[in-house]
């Protein structure tokens, strides 16, 4: 709420961390909503909408078993409404169904395996949710009916790289990602699938290496999944694209954020993905 006020704007979050960005346009209002469950994160974050509040760019973290959203006071009468969508074996059908009513995907959560639950004998995550906002463009029942969703949940970041190479091969594009989660769409009149690669590691100069090496051969970061303690990147090359990108990779905590992020932009970077609440990946 301080930094809104002195014209701060989210421009990424992950693991309770926020990186903003002092702008020119005035002071912003902030309203922080935090729940372990999606019915409770739901009401507040509608009765939030009813005033006015909007679910802000990068506004989604998960910490613990509690899921965090950030809003944004927006003009005065116009309000906003959320649905919760469980990414299980019926999210075609709901996404479908959200989207001929005029919703869009605003954020995935994902939800860390707890070792004293019933679902940790299956070694599986907690079912993530898809968070969508109404208002938006209808999609036509014919239009819906062109779209596929994909949900990849896991623990474990090989089966995680496994399933999206997978589901890209088949022509699905990332539209949402939260913790160890990606959410993919597919339509109708996609023909050019496109190449994934997905990048884990623990330390930071691999993962830079790994990143600029992907980078000269044309993939670029497309997304930024929370794990538990891996930088987990996942790129994308698109057939044709002559593009080549540069990384950078570092540390940024409170103390240094400032100038590295000046530091970066004078080198004509932009920060492409915040990783573990404290690691910036940086795109050239």
């Amino acid at each position: 709420a301080a930094a809104g006020g002195q014209g701060f704007e989210i421009i990424a979050s992950s693991n309770l961390c926020v990186l903003l960005k002092r702008t020119e346009s005035g002071p912003r209002t902030y309203h922080v909503v935090a729940a372990t469950r999606d019915t409770t994160l739901v009401r507040e974050l509608n009765q939030a909408g009813a005033r006015g509040f909007q679910l802000a760019r990068a506004g989604l973290m998960t910490w613990g078993d509690e899921w965090i959203a950030i809003l944004e006071q927006r003009t005065e009468g116009v309000k906003f409404v959320y649905e919760a969508i469980k990414a299980d074996d019926n999210v075609n059908r709901a996404l479908d169904s959200a989207r001929q009513r005029s919703a869009r995907v605003v954020g995935v959560l994902g939800k860390r395996l707890n070792p004293n639950s019933f679902s940790a004998m299956s070694f599986k995550n907690p079912t993530p949710i898809v968070i969508v906002e109404h208002g938006g463009s209808p999609l036509s029942e014919e239009e819906a009916r062109t779209r596929d969703y994909r949900v990849v949940a896991t623990t474990k970041t090989s089966t995680l790289e496994k399933e999206v190479i997978q589901a890209a091969s088949q022509g699905f594009r990332i539209i949402g990602w939260g913790y160890m989660t990606v959410v993919l769409e597919r339509t109708s009149g996609e023909t050019r699938p496109a190449d994934f690669r997905v990048n884990a590691t623990t330390k930071l100069a691999t993962a830079e290496q790994e990143l600029r090496q992907a980078g000269e051969e044309g993939y670029r970061l497309i997304a930024t999944p929370d794990a538990a303690n891996e930088t987990i990147c996942v790129l994308q090359r698109m057939p044709g694209n002559p593009e080549r990108y540069n990384y950078l990779v570092g540390s940024l905590t409170e103390k240094e954020v400032d100038q590295r992020m000046r530091s970066a932009l004078d080198d004509h970077y932009r920060l492409a993905g915040l990783i573990l609440g404290r690691i910036g990946v940086f795109e050239q």
